[in-house]
């Protein structure tokens, strides 16, 4: 009589979807992290900076894709100089007398 052979249930987990954490970013580096633990540094060649872009365009370009900055219309809180601070603690009541 033959031995019957044990059977084998596998269970597929779900694949993780692939990511990028960005971690640090400037116009010369670029820093991310992927889903597996691997750290990316990413350089930017000097062609490509925006200091060697307005060198190489033309003047009244540069003119139009740095606008002088605008006013604010509101200014906040922390703009104006004005620190928020709790109020002070009343004194603690005196001891009761036995």
């Amino acid at each position: 009589m033959p031995t019957p052979t044990p059977s084998l249930q596998v269970t597929h987990l779900p694949t993780p979807t692939p990511h990028l954490q960005v971690t640090h970013l400037s116009d010369e580096m670029r820093i991310t992290r992927g889903n597996r633990g691997g750290v990316f540094v990413h350089l930017r060649p000097a062609i490509l900076t925006r200091e060697a872009a307005k060198e190489q365009a033309p003047a009244p370009l540069v003119a139009a894709a740095n606008p002088p900055p605008a006013p604010p219309s509101v200014t906040s809180w922390y703009d104006r100089g004005i620190r928020l601070t709790p109020p002070p603690r009343p004194p603690p009541p005196p001891p009761l007398e036995p």
